[in-house]
C-alpha cells in the first residue's frame, strides 16, 4: 500500500513537471514565433516618422530638490509611475501601480488620493495588491488574478481565474467560478463589469449578457450577430450588415458616439452607414496599399469649435482625421512607416495604446512618441514608458 501511495505521488509530481514543461515549451514557441515574425517583416521594420528633433523630455532625479514642478497633466507607467507637468517628468513611486479613478492610484496594497500636484491627500490600506482596481463612491472594487499554478495547487484546473474583493471582503461566488484573467473594469450606473484578456466582458453585479462593449456612458449588450439585434442601455437596436459585429472602437464627439465602421449612436438611435468612415470597411482609402485596413480609435481633439475625431490605420501608420460636421475624413499625417499588411496592423493594434491629451497624441512603439496637433510635427517623447494615462 505504501508503495502504491508513493507511486501515485511520483506520478503526480511527474504530471506537474510535464504540465510545467508543456507550458514553458509553449511560451518558448510563442517567443520564437514573435522574434521570427518581427524579424522577417510583419511590421518589425516599421519605424516612427520623426519630424521634430526635440530630444525626449528630461527626467528629474529623486535628489533634485531645485526644480519646481507644476500641476500634473498626465502620468506614465514604467514599472512604477511618473508624473508629467508639461515640462518635466519625475518619479512618483515604484511598485505595482494601478489607476483606480481620477487622481486615485494604488501602489502595492495602498490606495492614494492625490491633489493636482501629486501630493497625497488621503490614503487607505487595501486587502491585497490589486491587478485591477476601481473606486465607486466609498466602495473600492479590487480584482486579484489567480495564476494557473496557484489555482491548480488549490484544487482547480490549471487555468487563470479571477478573485473579486469589495473593500475588505471577498465578493460573490468562489473565484473558481470565474475562469478568466481580468485586465479591465468599468462601473456604469453602479454596476460592475470586468473585461478579460481575450476581450470578453462579464457582468458582476447585474444580469446583463452577451456584452460587446462597456464605457462610462453605455453598455452594448444582448448582442446577437445572427439576428443582428442588440441593446444599448436596454434600448433595442438592429443593423443589416456584418460590419457591426466587429465595430469595437467608440469615440464621443459633440454628444454623439462615432465608430470606426461608420456607425453612430446618439443615445436613442443606432445609425448604420451614418458616416463616411464606412468607406474604410474594406478599402484602405488612399494609403497606397490594398489589404483591408485595421483601425483603432486615437481619441478626439477640439479644433475650430468642434470635436475632431482621430483613428489610426495600423497597417500603414496613417492618422485619419474625421470631421463630423461635414462628414469628411482625410489622411492627416503618417506616424510610422507600416508596410500596409494586416499582419502589421494586427500587431500594432495592440501595441500603440494611443491617447490624446490636450494638443498631443501619444503612442507607443517601444519608446513613447507624441504628435503635436498645433505644429503638425512628431517627436520622441520619452524612453522606458509603456503607457500614457490621463491624470
Amino acid at each position: 500500500m505504501n508503495m502504491y501511495i508513493e507511486a501515485l505521488n511520483i506520478k503526480e509530481k511527474n504530471r506537474k513537471r510535464f504540465e510545467k514543461i508543456v507550458s514553458w515549451t509553449a511560451l518558448v514557441v510563442v517567443i520564437i514565433f514573435m522574434i521570427f515574425f518581427i524579424g522577417c517583416g510583419g511590421g518589425g521594420n516599421s519605424e516612427p516618422i520623426i519630424t521634430d528633433p526635440t530630444p525626449p523630455v528630461p527626467v528629474i532625479e529623486d535628489n533634485d530638490n531645485e526644480t519646481e514642478t507644476g500641476p500634473i497633466k498626465f502620468i506614465v507607467n514604467n514599472g512604477g509611475m511618473k508624473f508629467f507637468d508639461g515640462d518635466n517628468l519625475w518619479q512618483w513611486k515604484t511598485g505595482v501601480i494601478k489607476k483606480a479613478g481620477s487622481q486615485l492610484y494604488s501602489c502595492d496594497d495602498i490606495l492614494y488620493s492625490l491633489d493636482e500636484y501629486g501630493e497625497t491627500v488621503q490614503s487607505w490600506n487595501l486587502i491585497t495588491t490589486p491587478d485591477v482596481i476601481r473606486v465607486n463612491g466609498t466602495d473600492k472594487w479590487i480584482i486579484k488574478n489567480i495564476d494557473p499554478e496557484t489555482a491548480y495547487a488549490a484544487g482547480a484546473l490549471y487555468k487563470d481565474y479571477t478573485q473579486i474583493y469589495l473593500n475588505s471582503d471577498i465578493y460573490g461566488d468562489h473565484w473558481s467560478t470565474r475562469q478568466y484573467k481580468a485586465v479591465d473594469m468599468q462601473i456604469l450606473n453602479n454596476n460592475v463589469f470586468i473585461k478579460d484578456d481575450i476581450g470578453n466582458w462579464h457582468a458582476i453585479t447585474s444580469e446583463h449578457e452577451n456584452i460587446r462593449h462597456v464605457n462610462d456612458e453605455f453598455i452594448l449588450h444582448d448582442f446577437d450577430s445572427s439576428t443582428k439585434r442588440a441593446k444599448f442601455n436596454d434600448i433595442q437596436v438592429s443593423w443589416s450588415t456584418n460590419y457591426f459585429n466587429n465595430a469595437t472602437q467608440w469615440i464621443k464627439a459633440d454628444g454623439i458616439w462615432y465608430n470606426e465602421r461608420g456607425y453612430t449612436w446618439d443615445g436613442a438611435t443606432l445609425t448604420e452607414n451614418g458616416t463616411s468612415m464606412s468607406e474604410w470597411n474594406n478599402d484602405p482609402q488612399g494609403t497606397g496599399y490594398t489589404e483591408a485596413p485595421v483601425l483603432i480609435a486615437a481619441g478626439s481633439h477640439y479644433e475650430n469649435s468642434e470635436d475632431v475625431i482621430y483613428f489610426i490605420e495600423c497597417n500603414s501608420g496613417w492618422l485619419i482625421k474625421y470631421i463630423s460636421s461635414i462628414d469628411n475624413y482625410e489622411l492627416s499625417v503618417r506616424l510610422y512607416n507600416g508596410d500596409g499588411s494586416r499582419e502589421t496592423g494586427l500587431l500594432y493594434k495592440d501595441v500603440l495604446k494611443p491617447i490624446i491629451i490636450e494638443n498631443h497624441l501619444y503612442f507607443i512603439m517601444g519608446e513613447t512618441y507624441k504628435h503635436d496637433f498645433i505644429t503638425g510635427l512628431t517627436a520622441h517623447f520619452a524612453s522606458g514608458v509603456n503607457r500614457v494615462l490621463k491624470y
